[in-house]
């Protein structure tokens, strides 16, 4: 083997004598860090050349060196030496000024610079860097809501979490994303991440013929310009290497250009008010805000690439300036990068693995070690106290304590009477700058706070504050410093000879910055707040006296402790339990390591729910579970991606089962445990002292073990009632012992939820055989289990025992043979426990039905006939029976209302979403007024009533006197039934106590005021408010806001085409697209109403109207977000004054039941001297009206009550993206907010998404509450959840995406809540798919489809030669399987539509060249479809 470059080196260097290596060794410093030539001896040396300059320019150095020594022995015979180098690689596409430019990156990020180098020295940044762990998604959602898919996605996090595919086609968009977004928290590796790029790019090893040149902002050194006017040409060639950068040839290929923005969240620069003022001009002088607003708008080189870094908290400020943006997240390191980082930071293997096995015994420590600031702090300090020969460290827990041993370790005897004395200043800059945005400071500001710059020598030789690469201005090593000596400013006592200085008074108190922490994890405070709480550890704050005689303010630790119990309690009242991602003020508490602190601060707790993603945050939330005896419920949620959780982490928790007799709940989701500590977490079930009730594990991949342990403590635990371990594929062996713990008399089990568990014929037999003696078994859910025909007569000989006690019977989604329902109704007749049966989203195939679409859904006529003999047998005591979504025929329904009027013990009936017609209705009212008819609670809700069945249903009201709840919602009432429910209200047999929202129609638009308030709309609301003062129902009935449940087609304009006046229809003209701005003319005096908006105007006289949709976000600011809840629609309203004699507002408040106090709403109005704020005239149930209005940006506001929940009405939008083979479906959950609708339609329009139209949830819900989003077996869904939450128009939305690999399967999808119950439900058939696409492409040329959509069935059915066109397709578009696929068809049409299929997924671009191809080989059939 050749002798290497560094070999020779050394075998030269070892002739010299100690002192002329001694003065070698200076001679290279500048091209060699000094420190690492400290004790080096000639091997290291030479590597240390050849690393810091390569090969070639290292024996170079070294040779002229030697002649300058005078070595001419050594000199000459090195030089005639050859050393066989492989040339330097030749950059592609690389003229000299990329080259030079190139260099000059090389140099400057050449080297890793960190606090462990004395000032000036550095370590190479290619030697230390170590990969991290990355996870990418096409949109930032809030930073749980991708968590869902669990450990699933590691291994796409390891393929696709590297630099080199960044700016590759996302997988599930297939298109090409321009901006990227680094996220993750402090100390990640953001910054390091991004000089990566750009290093591996100037060395010519990453993105070559992507990007021809690659330019770094650093938004700390843009700051400091401030409002000063630049050109962005000038903005980014600071540091050229030449006198003048090629500006006209860098700029001529925008396209190759990549732009990194580094440190996004610590730009000062407003961005909002730039957004009309915006710079598309390079060469344009401009303010540097301006410059940085238009390039993030893509308004200035929109073809560029941008990679933006941010921490995870201030995404939300520049989410809506980005377009399309992907998110990649940096989770940090994972086990065995963490000990590549110790092996790489000692340089020495062995030294660093003795270093790592220290940490790796402390669980908390080594959590925190996956930050990688952490990390490299941790590896500083153990350097220091191996020296010394401490051991400190290993006993640390907290990150306060962490960074406080950094420091201590920096203090040298010296520097111990000089830094108190600055301390104070350097603390108060510290705070001041976090307060301001500012992390580069100037001699100036040295100076204000009474510091010279030889004052703050001991801070740089501490390597805590350091000399900035821009001239005479001065930072911290890490943002993380600065917010830690900010945190110091404030435990600070006062001076006791003067108190507090004047400069102390410019900063914000300790009450202003909790305020500023109070009410957002995502404050620019809320690591200064948690290193403010880890100074009251009593450790802590003993070091920070004795190190730096530095005293904490008495009244500090009262402060925070109110503060700390004022925040329990308000998100308590305000969510009923804790629903953030992870709760900032849980990570402060545990930073005190005070468990009397954290236990009166927790008091009054009793449920704690958390979802956890990072290792980091697991020693936190088990310190304050420890720590609050009084939880009587607690959820924890592990959603942590390709990390391993250590096994020590989790044994406390035994401990708070057995030792926490108040702990009622506990529910622990994604929790992947070891044996060794399900083993240990399951000893806690089996003691004496374990009071827990209800234990769900769903999804927690219990191993058989695992398994084994749990029921076995199912024989000795008498308290547990209620055991959900649904999600998991238990073995035959497993299912016995849990059928044996069922068995044992002991058990006193009362809910077991075994739902998609998957389980064998063996595994039922045994089950079902523990029924038989199980006695205290009263629900058991066995959903999305597929029974067979025999597995369905074991069920069925279970129930038909007299000893099997079941009362609630839960099988969704479970058969596919109508036998199946046979056996089952036969043995309700001999069941006289069962009260509660749950047979929805059955699919059950009817042999005589040849339609697939009919087929489905259907329950048998034979088989419902048993039902009804089971409902009119005395001994079947069914008291809730639930057919939602069987698709019930005609017959059916006759049959089962026939039974009602017989049954006297069902009190609950659910048929929602099946169709009633009139006949069936008859004989439905016909049971309601039999007196034997016991039923409370009826649902009906999207049965496709009609006016007659209206009419029998509100006649038979009259004289019902049991049914108290009737959910008539997803019907449309006509006015003509508004004066017969207001009579069969008004009777008095009725004893309807909640009557569910009605869409109504429009009031009659020709009425005038007066009239209107005397029309049957208002006669029944007056009625509605009689009841409501004598029953208090709950009824929602006004004006809706928009019809949701009306079917729409994709156009956008199409849905906000017309008003609705007196004369009929008034057109509406949209006169900007982007702006949303839309014009009418209201030709006479009356009331007119937009139907898809909500939005109303009563005029006068004629009058030309202009609107434009606005958006909460950029007049509200976020401080009167935190008193104003937003429940409508923005407004931008111009009309002439004086004719306008109301407006109707939409809102999204669900009124019914009169839950929510109407005083509590306002109209808020932006005008120049700000917000001011108005009472309605009236609110009605979705409008809020003013009367005599003056306009500006106007629109509902809620005054928050913390403690009370608001409920709103929700909208569920689907988009579907069909292909060939399979289809993606988006899922969002929104308020019924029109403006967030049409935005949403907006978006998914441009990614070819089609919408479809499908009902709303049903009842009101909660904003900031968690739904779980399932469905049909073979769905890819993520995120699994989905949180109701309110994001203006211009916000990026949350949804979910659902993808099938079978177009022909239908396709069902339901939104939970997280305890199971159902929200939504809704199928997706073929039919739907081929409806939304043919009304997409049968529509007159909508805005946003392309000539080929438009015009699809013309070219599919005239196209005469397409394998001509396939020819020119070929290897473009199609691939070689598919080009064989279209040709396999028959006719000619065949192949059309099966190109078509292929075509949904392809951009504008693709379709233009298909255009091209149709004009040249079809040139007179495409004329002609234009010309028609």
């Amino acid at each position: 083997m050749a002798e290497t470059v560094s070999c020779r080196l050394a075998r030269h260097l070892e002739r010299l004598t100690s002192e002329e290596l001694k003065k070698f060794k200076l001679s290279v410093v500048g091209s060699v860090p000094q420190g690492r030539l400290e004790g080096a001896d000639c091997t290291e040396v030479a590597e240390l050349l050849v690393i810091c300059l390569g090969e070639r320019k290292a024996w170079e150095v070294a040779l002229s060196i030697s002649e300058e020594m005078g070595l001419k022995t050594l000199w000459e015979r090195a030089r005639k030496e050859d050393l066989g180098l492989i040339p330097a690689p030749v950059l592609l596409a690389s003229s000299d000024e990329r080259t030079n430019y190139q260099e000059r990156m090389r140099k400057k990020f050449q080297f890793m610079r960190d606090g462990c180098f004395r000032s000036g020295e550095h370590e190479l940044f290619q030697h230390r860097f170590t990969q991290l762990l990355l996870l990418e998604y096409p949109y930032e959602e809030k930073k749980h809501e991708l968590l869902f898919q669990g450990l699933k996605h590691a291994k796409v996090l390891r393929e696709q979490g590297r630099l080199t595919s960044l700016f590759d086609p996302f997988r599930y968009r297939g298109i090409h994303s321009h901006t990227v977004v680094l996220q993750g928290a402090a100390g990640i590796g953001k910054t390091t991440l991004a000089i990566k790029m750009i290093l591996d790019w100037a060395e010519g090893k990453l993105y070559q013929k992507r990007f021809n040149y690659v330019f770094y902002l650093s938004c700390r050194e843009l700051n400091p310009l401030g409002e000063r006017e630049i050109s962005f040409a000038d903005l980014i060639t600071y540091d050229w290497p030449g006198p003048q950068a090629p500006m006209t040839e860098i700029m001529s290929r925008p396209e190759k250009l990549l732009f990194i923005i580094d440190g996004l969240d610590e730009l000062k620069f407003p961005f909002n008010e730039h957004r009309y003022d915006l710079c598309k001009d390079w060469k344009q002088q401009r303010p540097v805000p301006i410059l940085l607003s238009s390039l993030l708008r893509k308004t200035l080189l929109p073809e560029a690439s941008l990679l933006l870094t941010t921490r995870l908290t201030a995404l939300g400020k520049f989410r809506p300036l980005l377009e399309n943006p992907r998110h990649v997240e940096i989770l940090g390191f994972s086990v065995e990068q963490r000990k590549e980082y110790f092996c790489k930071f000692f340089r020495d293997e062995d030294l660093g693995k003795k270093a790592f096995s220290l940490v790796e015994g402390n669980d908390t420590l080594f959590t925190m070690c996956c930050v990688p600031l952490m990390n490299w702090i941790v590896c500083t300090c153990l350097k220091q106290q191996m020296k010394e020969k401490l051991n400190l460290i290993r006993a640390l827990k907290t990150t306060t304590a962490l960074y406080l041993c950094y420091l201590s370790n920096s203090v040298t005897s010296e520097d111990q009477n000089f830094i108190p004395q600055n301390l104070r200043g350097l603390c108060r800059l510290a705070a001041e700058g976090i307060w301001k945005k500012k992390q580069l400071f100037e001699e100036e500001d040295l100076r204000r706070h009474n510091l010279e710059a030889a004052d703050v020598s001991a801070f740089l030789d501490m390597s805590i504050f350091q000399d900035s690469d821009c001239k005479n201005r001065y930072s911290f090593i890490h943002l993380s410093f600065q917010e830690f000596f900010a945190a110091m400013f404030y435990m600070m006592s006062p001076d006791k000879e003067g108190g507090k200085s004047p400069a102390d008074f410019s900063i914000p108190d300790v009450k202003k910055l909790l305020n500023e922490c109070r009410w957002r994890n995502g404050s620019f405070v809320a690591l200064l707040v948690r290193f403010l709480f880890g100074f009251l550890n009593a450790e802590t704050a003993r070091e920070l006296e004795r190190k730096f005689r530095c005293r904490m303010s008495p009244e500090i630790k009262s402060q925070l402790l109110q503060w700390a119990q004022g925040e329990t309690k308000r998100k308590h009242e305000e969510y009923f339990s804790f629903k953030t991602i992870f709760p900032e003020y849980l990570s402060n508490l545990y930073e005190t390591q005070d468990a009397e602190f954290v236990t009166q601060a927790l008091y009054n707790t009793q449920e704690i729910k958390v979802n956890i993603r990072y290792q980091y945050e697991v020693p936190t939330v088990v310190f304050c579970i420890k720590h609050c005896p009084g939880a009587q419920r607690l959820s924890i949620s592990y959603f942590s991606v390709g990390l391993v959780l250590p096994a020590g982490v989790w044994q406390d928790f035994s401990s708070v089962i057995s030792n926490y007799q108040n702990l009622k709940e506990l529910q622990l989701s994604y929790i992947f445990f070891a044996d060794s500590c399900m083993e240990n977490f399951f000893v806690g079930l089996r003691d004496p002292n374990c009071k827990l009730e209800k234990l769900n594990l769903a999804s927690c991949r219990l191993t058989p073990t695992c398994s084994h342990t749990l029921f076995s403590a199912l024989n000795s635990n008498e308290n547990l009632k209620d055991l959900d371990i649904s999600e998991h594929f238990f073995s035959e062996k497993e299912i016995k012992l849990l059928c044996k713990a069922l068995e044992n008399q002991n058990c006193k089990l009362e809910k077991l939820s075994l739902a998609s568990c998957h389980l064998t014929p063996t595994c039922f037999q045994s089950l079902f055989s523990s029924l038989n003696s199980n006695e205290s078994l009263k629900d058991l859910d066995l959903s999305n289990m597929f029974f067979s025909v025999m597995e369905i007569k074991l069920l069925c000989k279970a129930l038909e025992n007299q000893n099997c006690k079941l009362e609630k019977l839960s099988l969704r989604h479970c058969f596919h043979s109508p036998t199946c329902f046979q056996n089952l109704f036969s043995a309700l007749n001999s069941n006289e426990s069962l009260k509660d049966l749950d047979l929805s989203l059955n699919v059950i195939e009817e042999e005589a039905t040849k339609d697939l679409d009919l087929s489905l859904n259907v329950i048998e006529e034979e088989a419902m006939k048993l039902l009804c003999v089971a409902l009119e047998d005395q001994k079947c005591r069914l008291e809730k029976l639930s057919l939602r979504h069987c698709f019930l025929s005609p017959t059916c329904s006759l049959n089962l209302f026939l039974a009602l009027s017989i049954n006297e013990s069902l009190k609950d009936l659910d048929l929602s979403l099946n169709v009633i017609e009139e006949e069936a209705m008859k004989l439905l009212c016909v049971a309601l007024e039999d007196q034997k008819c016991r039923l409370e609670k009826l649902s009906l809700a999207s049965c496709h009533l009609t006016s007659a069945c209206y009419q029998n249903l509100f006649s038979a009201l009259s004289s019902n006197k049991s049914l108290r709840d009737l959910d008539l919602r997803g019907n449309f009432l006509e006015e003509g039934e508004i004066n017969h429910l207001s009579m069969a209200l008004g009777s008095q047999n009725s004893k309807l106590e909640q009557l569910r929202e009605i869409l109504e129609t429009f009031p009659d638009l020709s009425m005038k005021e007066e009239e209107r308030r005397n029309s049957p709309q208002e006669h029944l609301r007056s009625r509605l408010g009689e009841v409501a003062s004598q029953t208090k129902p709950e009824v929602t009935s006004s004006l809706s806001p928009f019809d949701r449940l009306k079917d729409e087609q994709s156009d956008l304009e199409r849905c906000h085409s017309k008003f609705l006046g007196p004369n009929g229809p008034v057109k509406l003209d949209l006169i900007d697209k982007n702006r949303n701005i839309y014009r009418v003319h209201l030709p006479m005096a009356g009331f007119y109403h937009w139907p898809d908006t909500g939005l109303g105007f009563s005029v006068r006289s004629e009058v030309t109207v202009v609107i434009e949709f606005g958006a909460w976000n950029q007049h509200l600011d976020w401080t009167q977000k935190q008193k104003w809840m937003i429940v409508g629609p923005l407004f931008l309203i111009r009309v002439d004054t004086g004719i306008v004699t109301s407006v109707h507002f939409p809102h999204f408040v669900s009124l019914q039941g009169g839950n929510v106090d109407v005083s509590l709403f306002k109209i808020a109005h932006f005008k120049e001297e700000g917000l001011v704020l108005e009472n309605p005239t009236r609110v009605e149930s979705c409008h809020a009206i003013l009367d005599n209005p003056s306009f500006s940006p106007m629109g509902v506001l809620l005054r928050i009550i913390h403690s009370k929940l608001i409920p709103i009405n929700s909208t569920t939008l689907i988009y579907c993206h069909l292909r060939a083979e399979d289809i993606t479906l988006h899922l969002y959950l929104i308020p019924s907010d029109c403006t967030i609708r049409k935005a949403i339609d907006e978006e998914e329009t441009k990614f070819h998404f089609l919408r479809l139209p499908k009902p709303p949830p049903v009842t009101p819900l909660y904003l900031g509450s968690r739904f779980i989003v399932s469905g049909s077996k073979k769905l890819e869904i993520m995120p699994a959840e989905l949180e109701l939450c309110y994001r203006s128009a211009g916000e990026c939305q949350v949804f979910s995406e659902i993808y099938c690999s079978n177009v022909k399967d239908k396709i069902s999808l339901d939104l939970r809540h997280l305890d199971g119950t159902l929200v939504w439900e809704t199928l997706v058939r073929s039919g739907d798919l081929e409806l939304a696409l043919a009304c997409a492409q049968g529509s007159s040329a909508p805005t946003g489809l392309h000539f080929i959509d438009q015009h699809r069935d013309q070219i599919i059915s005239r196209v005469t030669s397409v394998d001509m066109i396939l020819d020119k397709l070929y290897n473009k578009f199609l691939s070689n399987e598919n080009y064989d696929r279209i040709r396999a068809e028959k006719t000619n049409p065949d192949k059309m539509r099966r190109l078509f299929s292929f075509s949904m997924s392809w951009d504008r671009n693709c379709k233009d060249y298909l255009y091209e191809v149709l004009k040249e080989t079809h040139p007179h059939l495409m004329k002609d479809i234009q010309n028609t």
